[in-house]
């Protein structure tokens, strides 16, 4: 039975989760010639999504992508990895996407994850 996601221990109910794995490791070329690939392991790009949420979600998840060491995202299947947001760019992305009555706003936000 699949449950909402946790990220550093706060439960999220994000739109989308996108999940890419990569293999790292070193492409190198034999002495015969053939192409061989040393492979260390397989880890995970996170991606997740909301639409249309309250600003306090926004809030929340700009501490989040603020934090400078590893914690922990257990996904909908609970399954539980050590991740942090990426230095090289920008982890969070957020745009308006409604003004309602009342001047309330929403947001579509993106967070991106990188497994340790």
């Amino acid at each position: 039975m699949a449950t909402a996601p946790t990220i550093n221990g706060v439960t999220f109910y994000p739109s989308d989760i996108a999940i890419n794995e990569r293999v790292t490791g070193v492409p190198f070329e034999a002495l015969d010639g053939s192409r061989r690939a040393a492979r260390r392991n397989r880890k995970k790009d996170i991606t997740l999504t909301w639409n249309k949420v309250a600003l306090s979600v926004l809030t929340s998840l700009r501490a989040i992508a603020a934090l400078t060491s590893t914690f922990t995202f257990v996904d909908e299947n609970a399954v539980s990895y050590t991740v942090f947001c990426p230095v090289d760019t920008n982890p969070l992305s957020s745009s308006v996407a409604d003004v309602l009555q009342g001047g309330t706003v929403e947001y579509n936000i993106t967070l991106s994850l990188l497994e340790a």
